[in-house]
């Protein structure tokens, strides 16, 4: 059986007219370099700018990779910029090198460019998710990843750092309270909630979770014998 990978490709829309380009590229290396050492475990090549405007990683297909969290977590270290990203479920043809995930081809890339070309031609302009896997497979998950990119983008920049950390806090398994989530941003908790209200930040998370369940599900689906016990 072919061995699977998520490789993500991402850009960044319209960069030629982002104002400090500089400034923009210091961040997208440093989220980067968290995302290869924070999920180290599950890269298979690290994740690095190929072009400039350009990004891409690829992690080991299992059920402990996370690849909506993952991209998720570049969009909003680089808000207000806005980030196109595909996450692209498949094989890989060519060999690996660990530190740099250029050169490597498959199908896993092939679907990860796929999507975002299908993205650029939608010309939403915000930022947005889409997941390529086999045909109909992924209609699901692009719903969800539709709906909460909407959230997203309505976001103001107070919210976002407030529903970033809130879920970069649930993501880590703390569960802090709010009043703790506030002492971090050095606000109040009546803030914090207000903040994490208005960006729709606990209906966010859960639909990002949801969208990571879905592509569980693609996977390692049901087999036959639990899909005619649970119609049972």
């Amino acid at each position: 059986m072919e061995r699977l990978y998520y490789a993500i490709i991402g850009d960044i829309v319209a960069s030629r007219r982002v104002a400090e380009r500089g400034e923009l590229q210091k961040r997208l290396k440093r989220v980067l370099a968290e995302i290869n050492r924070d999920f180290c475990p599950v890269i298979a090549a690290d994740f690095l700018i190929t072009l400039g405007d350009e990004f891409q990683g690829l992690l080991f297909a299992n059920q402990d990779a996370h690849p909506a969290v993952i991209a998720e977590r570049i969009m909003s270290a680089l808000y207000p910029v806005r980030v196109r990203i595909a996450i692209g479920l498949g094989g890989i043809s060519t060999e690996i090198d660990r530190y740099a995930a250029l050169g490597a081809d498959g199908s896993a890339f092939h679907r990860a460019r796929s999507g975002i070309e299908r993205i650029r031609t939608e010309n939403r302009g915000g930022s947005a998710l889409r997941f390529v896997c086999e045909p109909a497979l992924d209609t699901p998950i692009n719903s969800v990843f539709g709906l909460i990119c909407a959230l997203f983008n309505r976001r103001t920049a107070k919210q976002n750092e407030a529903a970033a950390l809130y879920l970069f806090d649930r993501a880590s398994g703390r569960a802090s309270t709010q009043t703790e989530l506030a002492l971090c941003l050095g606000i109040t908790q009546g803030t914090m909630s207000v903040r994490l209200c208005s960006a729709n930040a606990a209906e966010y998370a859960a639909g990002l979770y949801a969208a990571e369940t879905l592509i569980k599900a693609v996977l390692d689906p049901p087999s036959a014998a639990t899909q005619t016990g649970a119609a049972l």
